[in-house]
């Protein structure tokens, strides 16, 4: 049976686009009080409900379009040039002094489609040999994943946990599971006898998480390092802290790595509403705003970065 798509998408150009140079003096309910922030808008996105976007827009640029068939995603527009155009934004004619819509001529155009169960089963990107197929069992877990370049299987135990995945490119990823079903390690072994293991530790009285990640390469440790994360009651990401740039030589010396924390809050309705990361003792800024219908279901969200 042929089915009649309806695309849904809401654009209003004029309002979603903005200008990443604009620097704007904005009131922002932090830590329960009104404190005023000078900032510059990195990011914009419009919802069709809670969980489908339909726009994304980053430094003053539309990068992604999402179009759905009811609930269900059957096309994304994505900018190919994510930093030079994007698909659409506003420039500057000193002719006219206006500024005017730009459209670019190039995108990714990525197409969603689904079985009679509502399940994935391919992505296709159009003019190009790019795809995806999904495989599933009869008790819907995905067994198999296909691309034009890599082929993966999965396995699971009797509990539907993912315990190996399988990579045609000779790569191989392992799982094992607490009582209440949270991984608590992982292994990924590559062709170069280079082995990845991860420890996942809980603390439920004071909600944490520790992730230990280790880098082997025939049994010689080339780095041992451990991140945290602590979460509210309701289950958010408040803190972390975490390794990251983690280079090493090509006789696995380690050269160097950078540490990364950062605090999160959030508004009475559990959105993140600020999130300040320090990075090598240089502290960055971010906070979001939200824009809600008359049935407080969520139209817009804004990013904001904090200016010196």
């Amino acid at each position: 049976m042929k089915r009649n798509f309806t695309f849904v998408i809401f654009i209003t150009f004029a309002h979603l686009l903005f200008s990443q140079d604009l620097i704007l003096l904005k009131d922002f309910q932090l830590n329960g009080k009104k404190e005023t922030k000078k900032v510059k808008m990195v990011e914009r996105n419009e919802f069709y409900d809670i969980n489908k976007p339909i726009m994304y827009s980053t430094n003053g640029r539309v990068t992604n379009l999402l179009f759905y068939d009811g609930d269900l995603l059957v096309k994304e527009w994505e900018s190919t040039s994510y930093y030079d155009d994007g698909l659409y934004w506003y420039e500057f004619n000193p002719e006219s002094n206006l500024f005017e819509l730009k459209v670019s001529d190039s995108r990714k155009e990525t197409l969603f489609f689904y079985d009679e169960e509502r399940r994935l089963v391919r992505k296709t990107v159009t003019g190009t040999e790019q795809f995806c197929n999904y495989y599933y069992a009869q008790n819907g877990n995905l067994i198999k994943t296909e691309t034009e370049q890599l082929i993966s299987e999965n396995k699971f135990n009797a509990k539907n946990q993912l315990t190996h995945t399988k990579y045609s490119n000779g790569m191989n990823k392992y799982y094992k599971y607490d009582s209440q079903n949270r991984i608590i390690y992982m292994k990924e072994v590559y062709n170069d006898n280079s082995i990845y293991e991860y420890y996942f530790t809980y603390n439920d009285e004071k909600h944490t998480k520790e992730e230990r990640k280790i880098k082997k390469v025939k049994d010689n440790i080339i780095f041992d390092f451990t991140d945290f994360y602590q979460y509210d009651f309701n289950g958010n990401i408040i803190y972390k802290k975490y390794y990251f740039g983690i280079i090493t030589d090509s006789d696995n010396k380690l050269l160097s790595f950078g540490i990364t924390e950062e605090e999160y809050e959030y508004d009475e309705k559990g959105y993140l509403i600020h999130i300040k990361k320090i990075n090598s003792g240089k502290e960055k800024n971010r906070y979001f705003e939200y824009l809600f219908d008359e049935n407080d279901n969520l139209k817009t969200s804004a990013c904001y970065e904090e200016v010196e």
